[in-house]
Parts: C-alpha cells; structure tokens; sequence
C-alpha cells in the first residue's frame, strides 16, 4: 500500500467527519466531501468524476437542509442515536459488500433504528414513527448523517482498498 501525504489527509478529513456527525455545528458532509476530492486528487480507483458529481450534489442538498431548518428542537442524545446507527450501518455495509450501494443501504437502515431507538428511551419525545414530526426529524437529523456516514466509508473503502 502505497500511503502518501494526500491518502493521509483523506484519513484525517474521513475521521474528522465522522467525528463531526456527533456535534451539530459543524457540516459533517462538507468535510466527507473533502475527503473524497482528496482521496480523488490521491488516484483512488473507486473514487471518480461521477462519485464527486453525486455526493457533491447530496453535499449541497444536506446544507440547503441545515440553511432552511427552523430551529434545533432535539436534544443531543438524538443526534448520537441517529449518527451512531448511521455509521455503524455503513461500516457494516461496507464489510458485508464493499460496494456504494451495501454501504448507502446500511447506513440508512441503521439510522432509522438508530432514531427508533431513541424515540424509546424514557427522555425523548414519544411521536408514532408514521407521523409527520417523525418524518421531519429523519430529515433534519437521521439524513445528514446518512450521507456524511456513507461518503466516510465509501471513501475509506477506495483509499484502503
């Protein structure tokens, strides 16, 4: 394995990422997504003009979602719950196939029970997973996640591979 300056980057940025789903200041996408031009920039075999494309495009509607919210009405341990399932979904998707797909499904999955565990814990609120309130908190939260979660691993999986 040939490790260069720009793949040790790209593992900064991808840990850097992962990090940042757990805080709600920081865009945890924007920083995958420099982990991805920078794994691009390194020649990953995996990692090309239409994967840039893609998750620039899902970059760029995850801080058009992060402008347009309203206010942050949930606490922090949802934040957890939801990043935690999404990465943990993604990295299981990515060891049961490396592929995008196994990884974006996994990430997916584990969020939405990531969000059904929290909705019952004792301190959360209790809103029927069919409502329109649970609808909005899977796409202020759980999706954010999702996409930080997955451009993570697809990256790490190119510049490891």
């Amino acid at each position: 394995m040939n490790i260069s300056a720009l793949v040790i980057l790209t593992l900064v940025l991808c840990v850097l990422a992962l990090a940042s789903c757990f805080v709600r200041r920081v865009s945890a996408s924007l920083i995958a997504y420099g982990a991805m031009v920078c794994a691009h920039c390194a020649h990953a075999a995996a990692i090309g003009t239409y994967e840039l494309v893609f998750w620039g495009i899902a970059t760029a509607i995850i801080l058009g979602l992060r402008w347009l919210r309203d206010g942050d009405h949930w606490r922090r341990a949802a934040l957890a719950y939801t990043a935690g399932g999404a990465a943990v979904g993604a990295f299981l998707g990515a060891v049961v196939a490396p592929t995008q797909s196994a990884i974006i499904a996994g990430s997916a999955l584990g969020s939405f029970l990531g969000a059904l565990a929290y909705m019952r814990t004792p301190s959360s609120p209790h809103v029927p997973v069919g409502s329109r309130v649970f609808v909005e908190y899977l796409a202020a939260k759980s999706l954010p996640a999702i996409i930080a979660c997955s451009m993570v691993a697809i990256t790490t999986v190119a510049v490891v591979r």
